[in-house]
């Protein structure tokens, strides 16, 4: 599998949202571009994503604390959620969060107007998100209808993707095949359907699974080939003295 398409943003590749004519938002455009104040395990995220290697992550670890977001002339901080929206995937078209208790939502940080692009886009592409229930069931049913449709739209009709699911654990839960329940289970196979998909994977989509404890999700997602498990550490000492 050869590199993604790039100039694209944050720091992942993908189509400038709103077309060619749209002012690009600011970000990188490719790995060697990369900001150097950006944490390993971010660096190492966008290297598997640049290389083809995989489309799905799961961060696990200090997935709770706060984040530098921006450079040192513009440093300020929030939840991880928040970091991948705006810096990893900062100029994709559409950006989806999803966890049990607020239901799929768009993800833009900081950037009103993206936000109200995106709104725009999911309303065109999924239908109104705030009439969806908050079951996984339903969610992952609508995801895979777009996955589909962008997977076989033309180019200049798809649309790059970025799903992030926050609590993984609570819709990944650990257990032996069979003994889950059926939706666990359904929800489970299209996430692996999802990462190893070529078609997927030749694509702007990205699927990225928060948990603190790997060992709380299935170990059939976390010790799948084409899932990336990457470690958040705790942050050291220079970097609290620079929160604090």
């Amino acid at each position: 599998s050869g590199a993604k398409p790039a100039d694209v943003g944050g720091a992942l590749s993908g189509p400038a949202p709103g077309g060619a004519d749209m002012p690009r938002p600011t970000g990188v455009g490719s790995l060697a571009d990369l900001p150097r104040w950006f944490p390993p395990w971010a660096a190492q995220l966008a290297e598997l994503y640049f290389s083809g290697t995989t489309s799905a992550f799961v961060l696990h670890g200090n997935t709770n604390d706060y984040v530098p977001i921006g450079g040192e002339a513009d440093t300020r901080h929030g939840v991880l959620a928040e970091f991948l929206a705006e810096q990893l995937f900062g100029r994709w078209s559409l950006v989806l969060h999803y966890d049990l208790g607020r239901g799929l939502r768009v993800l833009a940080g900081r950037d009103e107007k993206r936000l109200k692009d995106m709104v725009v886009r999911a309303n065109t592409k999924l239908g109104d998100l705030s009439a969806l229930p908050k079951d996984p069931v339903a969610t992952f049913a609508l995801l895979d209808r777009f996955v589909r449709n962008n997977i076989m739209a033309e180019e200049a009709d798809r649309l790059s993707l970025a799903f992030i699911l926050d609590q993984a654990s609570y819709v990944f839960p650990s257990g032996e095949p069979g003994r889950l329940n059926a939706q666990a289970s359904s929800n489970l196979v299209m996430m692996l359907n999802w990462a190893m998909s070529p078609h997927v994977k030749r694509l702007n989509m990205a699927f990225v699974m928060l948990d603190e404890k790997l060992a709380d999700i299935s170990e059939r997602l976390r010790s799948n080939p084409h899932v990336a498990a990457i470690d958040v550490p705790l942050p050291d000492e220079s970097a609290r003295e620079r929160f604090v």
